[in-house]
């Protein structure tokens, strides 16, 4: 049989089904074999379709004889899923006027686009208002409610959800990680940190800024833990879709998943019954107007509004990545803002101390290098009592950023009058070159700096400096980098293990002080994990 004539090709063009353009010659040839066995002839075939089409744009009707035509044209011009959306089509049409308010021609527009559709929810993963978006920027003319692109979805048996167990998985994961990646952070170094990331990840700046103005507003405000909650659940979908966040309404804010996630939150942060679905009534999208409706929590508003908007405008890798940062800071200022229930006694014991050396010497205390940074700022804070050396980073996170913060190492030392400075890094197993390396490629960035801002005030040239980093480990490889100079400071870097290192002061008297203040008390903070304080807790009781 010859190929169906180029007048059929361009009258089914006309009906605008998602045809595969590969295809169209098998949808036309599919469309004329449905028609020679109604005894048409072909050379009418083409008017007959046209006909058709002008009557359902007459009639606001799919007849059933257009219903055949679209069930052939669709099953082999859209073999992946034509049939299913053949078998819909005449109801989905309908109901995307009735229910969605789209005209007769924005309907058929939309649904000519089932195919695109399909591909962005199959290979890109997108959420249907994240579909929207896209349909949108092609034609701008056309409003494409992301509803009506879910009911696309739905007939293409590609629906949107957000299931309870998956999300329940995903949580457990954000607990992980928010041990891992936050360790002992507090909420400026929580901040810095989501700064940085937010950075790398293509969010620009301001996530910091942003999320602070949730956690702890500055112009007086107080903090509105609802918002906290919306952006904990609205974070979700990100796990599993590109999804234009803002769009609250697409994952069920009344549903079993949001529910599940509202009470993560504890009753003594958030006594409302339904958080979530109070402040999102009849919301469609999360947007500037919204927020500036808000009142009081209209600034904090305004910030929720940014983070979502910023996330959902990223490529879906770093949408996914950020969004679980995000999720993980939220239960970091969960635990921030709720009382510890295991507290370190205040002052311990020469005893304990010294179990607690003997631990971190033998290999690692297995907390992420927490209780290593808190014993070593123990130890140097120690070392330098009583001399002219000022400190810099003791006590902080074992996360925070060397950079912000112009810090040489995890703490360091600075005496002026002797233009020295001191640096000590706590490494928590095996020190290698890669380790040394990728500090030393931090000072490359800090030393510029304290120069700039502070040195040059006191003395400009740079070769006047000196600057020790001292690694402080449980043992270290052979032939590491023992000198280099930066910026036209010279730099040492000496290798201590544990053992060496607390030997220094394990008769002072001064010992059980500084465990008290430098380990004691900043293990008591609620920044640390509670399983951090339970394996200290454990250490000590071995003595």
């Amino acid at each position: 049989m010859p190929a169906p004539s180029p007048e059929l090709v361009r009258a089914i063009r006309s009906l605008l089904l998602p045809i595969d353009p590969a295809r169209e010659e098998d949808a036309a040839d599919a469309v004329r074999r449905h028609l020679v066995g109604t005894g048409l002839p072909e050379a009418d075939h083409p008017v007959y379709v046209l006909n058709e089409l002008d009557d359902w744009r007459d009639s606001q009707r799919i007849s059933a004889r257009l219903k055949g035509l679209i069930r052939e044209a669709l099953t082999a011009g859209y073999p992946e899923r034509g049939a299913a959306l053949a078998a819909r089509y005449e109801n989905l049409w309908t109901s995307l006027q009735e229910r969605h308010l789209l005209s007769p021609t924005a309907a058929t527009s939309l649904l000519s686009q089932a195919r695109l559709i399909a591909s962005l929810a199959e290979d890109g993963r997108m959420s249907a208002s994240q579909i929207a978006q896209v349909l949108m920027s092609r034609d701008p003319r056309v409003m494409m409610p992301w509803p009506a692109v879910a009911a696309v979805l739905g007939a293409l048996d590609l629906e949107r959800q957000l299931e309870l167990i998956e999300v329940g998985a995903v949580h457990i994961e954000d607990q992980t990680q928010e041990e891992a990646r936050f360790a002992d952070a507090d909420i400026p170094a929580m901040l810095d940190f989501l700064e940085q990331e937010g950075a790398r990840l293509a969010y620009g700046s301001g996530l910091g800024t942003h999320f602070r103005e949730l956690v702890e507003p500055q112009n007086g405000g107080s903090r509105f833990v609802p918002y906290l909650i919306i952006l904990h659940f609205l974070c979700f979908p990100a796990a599993f879709y590109d999804h234009s966040l803002n769009h609250a309404y697409e994952f069920a804010p009344r549903g079993q998943a949001a529910r599940w996630v509202r009470d993560r939150w504890p009753r003594v942060l958030e006594p409302s019954n339904d958080p979530i679905l109070n402040n999102l009534k009849s919301v469609y999208e999360l947007d500037e107007a919204w927020a500036t409706s808000k009142g009081p929590q209209g600034p904090q508003a305004v910030m929720l509004v940014a983070i979502l908007r910023r996330l959902s405008a990223m490529p879906f890798a770093s949408q996914r990545e950020l969004a679980a940062l995000v999720r993980q800071a939220l239960l970091r200022t969960i635990r921030l803002l709720t009382p510890a229930n295991v507290q370190l006694p205040e002052h311990p014991s020469v005893a304990e101390a010294q179990q607690v050396f003997r631990a971190v010497a033998a290999g690692g205390t297995a907390t992420r290098g927490i209780i290593e940074q808190r014993v070593v700022d123990a130890v140097a804070a120690l070392l330098h009592a009583g001399t002219a050396h000022v400190p810099r980073g003791l006590g902080d996170s074992v996360n925070a950023s060397n950079i912000s913060r112009r810090k040489l190492g995890d703490v360091d030392f600075q005496d002026v009058a002797g233009r020295t400075a001191v640096a000590y890094e706590a490494h928590a197993g095996t020190l290698t070159q890669v380790y040394v390396d990728h500090h030393l490629n931090t000072l490359r960035q800090v030393l510029p700096l304290r120069l700039r801002d502070e040195w040059q005030h006191i003395d400009p040239v740079p070769e006047s400096w000196s600057v020790e980093v001292v690694f402080v480990a449980a043992a270290y490889a052979p032939g590491l980098t023992e000198q280099v100079t930066i910026a036209d400071v010279p730099v040492t870097i000496t290798y201590r293990t544990f053992e060496d290192f607390f030997g220094q002061v394990a008769d002072d008297p001064g010992l059980v002080d500084a465990f008290a203040e430098h380990v004691h008390a900043r293990l008591n903070q609620p920044s640390t994990p509670l399983s951090v304080r339970e394996t200290y807790a454990g250490l000590t009781a071995a003595s």
